[in-house]
């Protein structure tokens, strides 16, 4: 599957972080926006609006107006798991597409 075509996937789809400590959770929307709930379990959570982009090259930049704060340099689905490369690490989210209105 394309970056292209993965992103429309996720558009209208929720993805949470799987992780034992830190809460992620990122909400895709048709405006290359999303909004996201970010944190730690059981601690302070924020849930800023961010954008995304996906680059010419299959990358998917996220971030706010002032700096990009990830870069997922590769996707790839599977079943309902997304496993991103992100900083040199792997990063594995569970996908869950929202209900239609």
């Amino acid at each position: 599957m394309s970056p292209r075509e993965l992103i429309s996937r996720l558009i209208g789809s929720s993805l949470e972080l799987q992780d034992d400590e830190i809460l992620e959770q990122l909400y895709f929307g048709q405006d290359n926006h999303l909004s996201a709930s970010l944190g730690m379990k059981g601690g302070w959570v924020c849930g800023p609006i961010l954008r995304y982009e996906l680059c010419e090259d299959g990358r998917v930049k996220i971030g706010d107006d002032d700096e990009w704060l990830w870069v997922w340099d590769s996707m790839e689905l599977s079943n309902d798991r997304l496993t991103v490369q992100c900083g040199g690490q792997a990063k594995t989210y569970v996908m869950t597409p929202l209900a239609r209105r």
